[in-house]
């Protein structure tokens, strides 16, 4: 059987990224507690269930939906056979009932923080897309909560430091 439980991957570049006005590194969320309503998720995936990938990508703005609420609403051959667990995030459209769709995976679930400037947002990586239901359906889509891998995260792509900042670890 395939679940969706764990579903995050990181992967190592061979060449080091370029940063440039349109290409920036993202920070990562790392509170469990999300205190803000709206989140945005983006990618290259399909617009409508069973149809053909964009090559534009496109940007949904949506809010997220209580785990219990969500668990109680998604059904049960999702993939999940224990329920959602804390380590995922369900979120969608109200207004338009959609959220992500085929070909949209791994990609952000977001958040984009008003700097005190006003003039520029602050990007915070809450999520990663990881499955839904129907796309454009009344169903919300699960991604996978980037706060409970921090740790992980860190002692991947950051080893060196890892012990400074998770040194309870150590003992």
């Amino acid at each position: 059987a395939s679940y969706y439980y764990h579903d995050i991957a990181l992967i190592r570049l061979a060449q080091p990224v370029v940063y440039t006005n349109f290409v920036r590194p993202i920070r990562l969320w790392v509170s469990d507690d999300i205190p803000y309503d709206k989140l945005h998720a983006m990618g290259y995936g399909s617009t409508a269930f069973a149809k053909a990938p964009t090559n534009i990508l496109t940007e949904l703005e949506l809010s997220i939906v209580p785990l219990l609420q969500c668990n109680q609403i998604l059904p049960s051959d999702t993939g999940v056979p224990e329920g959602l667990l804390d380590s995922q995030i369900c979120a969608k459209d109200y207004e338009r009932n959609r959220d992500t769709c085929q070909g949209d995976s791994g990609g952000p679930l977001q958040l984009n923080l008003m700097r005190k400037n006003r003039k520029h947002f602050r990007y915070y990586l809450i999520g990663m897309t990881s499955y839904g239901t129907f796309c454009r359906s009344e169903y919300p889509g699960v991604y996978t909560r980037i706060s409970s891998y921090i740790e992980w995260i860190t002692s991947v792509v950051w080893p060196e430091q890892y012990d400074s900042y998770f040194p309870e670890q150590l003992q």
